[in-house]
């Protein structure tokens, strides 16, 4: 199941192909995991979560992070190379 939401997002959000049946050890995947905490998240990251929510302010003076910053930055990147080529084959 994961699979397939991976690809639906992949494919509708981004406008790329993951291959996540063929390839399910592939770096969309992979960084897809990474971001949500994969399929059980930590405790720390429902806690940073939670802090965020419901005190913001608390959490940005801690210094929570609530994203991955790997993966943000890739998840970036592949919206920058999908943009791009998008702007180009108009």
């Amino acid at each position: 199941m994961q699979s397939f939401t991976v690809d639906c997002i992949a494919s509708a959000g981004f406008g790329v192909e993951a291959g996540s049946f063929s390839h399910p050890d592939g770096e969309f995947r992979r960084m897809v995991m990474k971001a949500t905490g994969g399929s059980k998240p930590s405790l720390k990251s429902k806690l940073s979560l939670l802090a965020w929510v419901a005190a913001p302010r608390l959490a940005k003076a801690l210094n929570l992070k609530v994203r991955d910053e790997e993966s943000f930055a890739f998840f970036a990147d592949v919206m920058r190379k999908s943009m791009k080529h998008r702007f180009k084959n108009i």
